[in-house]
């Protein structure tokens, strides 16, 4: 699978709004559930995993979720000590194309402008509708890469 890589710098300037609508949650929280996938990023991150919910209030459904970390060895491809990576990120089929997964982004955004220089994200080249939602809150593509056989995402070529 080939990734399509994005940034956004701190002090850039958010175009989108992080306004949470009415009936709509947003919820961080650490890992509560000690599985092995919550296990492995608590370690690899030193404690700073996290993840972010947005949660219908009446249905109680989770809409939309972005795992949110420091830079770790996997990611080769952040630079810098205070890079902040995002993903993967998930928005369910109904709520799809309503504008909540940039929304989560830009939750993220506000909460950490201040916390870190550069926030990454990556997505599948052929994830047209994830591509766009990159780009809405502000991120702009700076390489292509893939996994490497050991786990390790690079960049290939940068754009």
């Amino acid at each position: 699978m080939k990734w399509v890589y994005f940034r956004l710098l701190s002090k850039s300037e958010n175009s989108y709004k992080s306004i949470i609508p009415d009936g709509f949650e947003l919820r961080v929280r650490k890992p509560r559930s000690m599985s092995v996938h919550d296990l492995l990023w608590t370690f690899l991150s030193l404690g700073r995993y996290c993840e972010y919910i947005l949660v219908d209030k009446v249905s109680q459904r989770v809409v939309s979720k972005a795992q949110v970390m420091p830079k770790i060895f996997i990611f080769q491809f952040m630079t810098g000590k205070r890079g902040l990576h995002i993903g993967p990120c998930s928005t369910i089929k109904e709520y799809r194309g309503k504008g909540f997964y940039p929304l989560l982004l830009s939750c993220i955004f506000d909460d950490y402008r201040n916390k870190v220089d550069t926030f990454y994200i990556f997505c599948d080249e052929n994830n047209i509708a994830s591509i766009r939602g990159i780009k809405k809150v502000g991120f702009s593509a700076f390489g292509r890469g893939c996994k490497n056989r050991f786990g390790i995402y690079v960049v290939k070529e940068l754009l």
